[in-house]
């Protein structure tokens, strides 16, 4: 764990989302001869808020999260496509000191759910890759993550529980078939 928590990073998922401001609704306003109207309790809607020329304000906000681990000196970070599947939001991976760096999508790849990002500012020590061809089942195994997008460099154990699984993968509107991957019981939040 201290060898590869400086290398693992929290990607923090941005994006510019409109704002809202609270207009407060009259059931009157509407219904003139609404049988309810002795109500006559306003309440409030939500309704975009715009500038003086009719814009719609926008307020940057943190929309997500997800892990990656920094693979090369020239700030490549592998991470799940999954985590970076809005092309129109902006990423940032922040390390276990705090250092930072804003990084763009470099490659994605859904056939095995992972994409690599580009940091603008090379940080961190890379991580040493090990031989997944050399696990055995029941082989011990550690996870380093970004838990819930909350919680970064959480660490749970595990055991490898099976070789070679295939699954599919997605929501209603979208699935992917995931073949060959390795089964761990260690607790990926």
């Amino acid at each position: 764990v201290k060898k590869v928590s400086p290398s693992v990073g929290s990607i923090v998922i941005s994006k510019d989302l409109p704002l809202y401001r609270e207009r407060v609704f009259n059931f009157n306003d509407f219904f003139s001869n609404d049988p309810f109207s002795n109500f006559g309790s306003p309440f409030s809607v939500p309704e975009l808020d715009r500038d003086e020329d009719g814009n719609v304000k926008k307020e940057r906000r943190k929309v997500g999260g997800g892990s990656g681990f920094l693979v090369s000196d020239d700030g490549l970070v592998v991470t799940n496509r999954h985590v970076v599947q809005d092309a129109e939001a902006d990423y940032t991976v922040i390390f276990n000191d705090q250092t930072e760096s804003e990084a763009e999508i470099l490659s994605v790849d859904p056939i095995n759910d992972i994409a690599v990002l580009k940091m603008k500012e090379a940080k961190g020590t890379p991580v040493t890759l090990g031989d997944s061809d050399k696990l055995q089942v029941g082989q011990r195994v550690i996870a380093i993550g970004n838990a819930l997008a909350e919680y970064e460099n959480t660490v749970t154990t595990g055991v490898v529980s099976a070789k070679g699984r295939s699954i599919a993968a997605g929501s209603i509107n979208s699935t992917e078939n995931l073949i060959n991957l390795l089964q761990t019981d260690a607790a990926i939040n």
